[in-house]
């Protein structure tokens, strides 16, 4: 969760504060989702998700045993029972919440004598008593029912419900003669369902007439069993939808009954596998159903969708033993879901593929051996829309990254030739690639925008080449079978130059311009930091403390990390620390243990590439989703260091077959950049500009937004009531739309 802030004082006496929320990305199939999790490590006060409510400034109210969260964008307040004045009145699970223009009413279970009202503007809340409700003695609460933007309390005493209908201040009871103890009510338009302690249902209408809705069981209809084993259920579904069609699986037995609209008659409702346990239901605002079913008492086994076409399908969800789900809040189904459990509360993003790009040579041309050359393992930049990639077949070809599912132009090169790595050099338009030819690894030097090409002459191989993008070359060598060395390619006399003697094979380099280090990796020995501006502690050996590991390259984080490819999953270095902070594997559920390469992308989070899939981490919540052909992908076989960042942040990988573009923009949807330029002020009819704001763009991640609102402060300005606003969406729009007020601004629309 994000707030991002503009803060800036100027000599004019302003003060700017733009705020922007985001409420999570937090990715249309449910094993496709991106998933996160409001829990403790947020600032959740207590385990235990006893309830949750969206309101409309899109903040969440979180219920614990502890007390209650309201977790904003930025951070998470925790509100107790009895701490301070103005806190919560009570600490029993909130069951329902009443959001009005400027106050927010909470109601508690069990709960009958009053409620809290939640001042939005004091964030302070006020006890309001229900003076009516004490007349009545020796009652038992029952349900709090939000129904057409009205509160009913409903509670039991003897053979009478009694209804508070809270905002009329009236207390009715109707008398329910020989029924039994009421165990959940339903309130609809001409009366209620009354589902009583004995598993009967029945129909109470307004008028005073009741009947008893009538469970037609099927033949031969027996208690659910699980592997022989009779399976005691704790919950079941009582639910009437937005059709008015009544639902209801009976405890212990399996199957869900259905009754059409206000009919007196339940069947089994055999679209749904009639051999499964039916212990939730939700309804999303397009007037789908989600029937989740289980063989546990605890985890939720398989769900189902009922879609508005009465289509029945299963939905196979992200998350293994999904936990049974308390309370699930959605507007769609298939776009996003808030999902609470017993630990948690869990949010799911579902988004189609389109932010994936892939990107072949041309079908048509085929190379001596007959094959198409789709093997990617270079990848580089060579300008704003081109990217220049290379492959063993061997070819390197361009590309215009602009457009997706593109074909990739290739220049052929002669047979017995493999070519690896790319490196870009700005300066001299130069593409620097390690090739192999006659099991000889040399350098070979390519002009992109001509084609031109000559290789290197060195007499011994070149292992592993580095860049800074500019101006710099590094190399990896050797002088004979035991010493190795570093060569730096000098552009002025166009010559490589043994800077630096190592004792390791430099299998890969990576440079750290920032630092002048070169990060090196052997396959067996490990990483290797070389310092190329000090003799002190020249060349250092990361203490990795593993071994027998294949170590098969790095890149660089933010916030001073080092992700490690090995062959046992991805090791994240922290430089200061000096140490391993984390390690992901299959164990964490990572495709594989052979990890190719490893991009950051703009929110921190992780693009992992493997032999056998591509994996995206979210290092907030510690999930893993995988990526395979079934999901889009070309090929599931990624190569070894062949990924890259472009200046745009979209990412790529090499594969197998073809190569892969990640548009993160696309992925993390919604996103999108604001640009504050300039700021005038209206003084009657004349136009004074005052300042120039720095053109520094606000990355603006949100679920939904369509208007932003800044807040301008004044700080000793005369003639204040005589200044108004304006603004709009870029500098060659003519419509300005006009400040709320004197301290407003709102843009719409976006």
């Amino acid at each position: 969760m994000k707030k991002f802030i503009i803060n800036t004082k100027y000599r004019f006496g302003f003060w700017i504060f733009l705020s922007v929320w985001n409420i999570f990305s937090a990715y249309s199939q449910p094993n496709n989702a991106s998933v996160d999790i409001i829990s403790v490590k947020q600032g959740v006060d207590g385990l235990e998700v006893s309830n949750f409510f969206l309101t409309e400034d899109q903040s969440i109210w979180l219920k614990t045993p502890n007390c209650l969260n309201i977790c904003y964008p930025q951070h998470v307040e925790n509100i107790y029972f009895g701490k301070n004045i103005g806190d919560i009145h009570s600490n029993q699970n909130i069951v329902e919440i009443k959001e009005n223009i400027e106050t927010i009413d909470i109601f508690y279970q069990g709960i009958i004598l009053f409620y809290d009202r939640y001042d939005k503007k004091t964030k302070k809340f006020e006890k309001i008593f229900l003076t009516k409700y004490n007349i009545y003695k020796h009652r038992e609460y029952l349900k709090t029912v939000l129904f057409n933007n009205k509160i009913y309390i409903f509670s039991q005493t003897g053979k009478k419900l009694v209804v508070n209908d809270v905002y009329k201040d009236n207390v009715s009871e109707i008398d329910i003669g020989n029924l039994s103890k009421i165990k959940d009510i339903i309130v609809y338009e001409t009366g209620y369902y009354l589902l009583l302690d004995n598993g009967k249902i029945f129909n109470y209408k307004h008028d005073g007439s009741v009947s008893q809705i009538k469970i037609v069981k099927p033949h031969n209809y027996k208690k659910y069993t699980f592997n022989g084993k009779t399976v005691k259920q704790k919950r079941q579904i009582f639910y009437l939808d937005s059709k008015n069609r009544l639902w209801y699986s009976i405890l212990g037995y399996p199957g869900v009954f259905v009754s059409d609209k206000y009919k007196n008659s339940m069947y089994l409702f055999e679209d749904l596998p009639i051999n499964k346990s039916y212990v939730s239901i939700a309804e999303d605002k397009t007037g789908k159903l989600l029937f989740g079913s289980t063989n546990r008492y605890r985890f939720t086994g398989e769900f189902f969708i009922l879609d508005e076409n009465n289509f029945v399908k299963e939905w196979p969800f992200l998350i293994s033993k999904f936990n049974l789900p308390k309370k699930i809040i959605s507007d769609d189904f298939y776009d996003e879901m808030f999902v609470s459990t017993y630990r948690n509360l869990i949010i799911l993003n579902f988004k189609s593929y389109d932010f994936f790009s892939k990107y072949f040579v041309n079908p048509e041309i085929k190379n001596e051996e007959g094959g198409y050359g789709n093997i990617i393992w270079g990848i580089s930049q060579i300008n704003d829309d081109s990217i220049f990639v290379t492959s063993d077949f061997p070819f390197w070809g361009i590309f215009d990254n602009s457009c997706s599912d593109t074909e990739i132009s290739r220049f052929d090169y002669t047979r017995g030739t493999l070519f690896f790595d790319n490196q870009y050099c700005k300066k001299d338009s130069t593409v620097w690639i390690k090739a192999r030819i006659k099991n000889t690894l040399q350098l070979l030097k390519v002009n992109p925008f001509n084609n031109e090409y000559e290789f290197y002459n060195y007499p011994e191989p070149i292992y592993s080449i580095a860049t800074n993008g500019k101006d710099k070359l590094y190399c990896g060598s050797k002088t004979n079978d035991s010493i190795y060395n570093i060569l730096y390619y000098d552009p002025n006399n166009k010559s490589l130059e043994k800077i630096q003697d190592i004792t390791f094979k430099p299998s890969f380099m990576k440079l750290d311009s920032s630092e002048n280090v070169l990060w090196c990796s052997n396959y067996n020995s490990g990483i290797y930091k070389v310092n190329l501006d000090n003799d002190i502690n020249k060349i250092v050996r990361l203490n990795l403390k593993r071994s027998s590991i294949k170590y098969w390259g790095l890149n660089f984080g933010t916030k001073n990390r080092i992700y490690i490819y090995t062959s046992q999953g991805l090791f994240i270095w922290d430089i200061k620390k000096d140490k391993i902070i984390k390690q992901l594997s299959v164990k964490n559920g990572l495709s594989a243990n052979n990890v190719c390469s490893a991009q950051e992308d703009i929110n921190g989070n992780l693009w992992i590439s493997t032999f056998s899939g591509l994996n995206y981490y979210n290092v907030k919540t510690g999930i893993i989703q995988n990526y395979y052909i079934k999901q889009g992908l070309p090929n599931d076989e990624f190569n070894l260091y062949s990924s890259f960042k472009d200046s745009k942040n979209n990412i790529y990988f090499g594969s197998a077959n073809g190569l892969i573009k990640i548009d993160i923009e696309k992925f993390y949807n919604k996103r999108f950049s604001i640009s504050l330029s300039e700021l005038d002020v209206f003084s009657g009819n004349e136009c004074k500009k005052l300042f120039k704001l720095p053109k520094e763009k606000i990355k603006i991640h949100r679920r939904k937004i369509s208007s932003i609102q800044p807040v301008i402060v004044y700080d000793q300005w005369r003639n204040k009531d005589n200044i108004r606003f304006f603004t709009k969406l870029s500098p060659n729009d003519d419509n300005w739309s006009k400040s709320i007020n004197n301290n407003n601004l709102v843009v719409n629309n976006l």
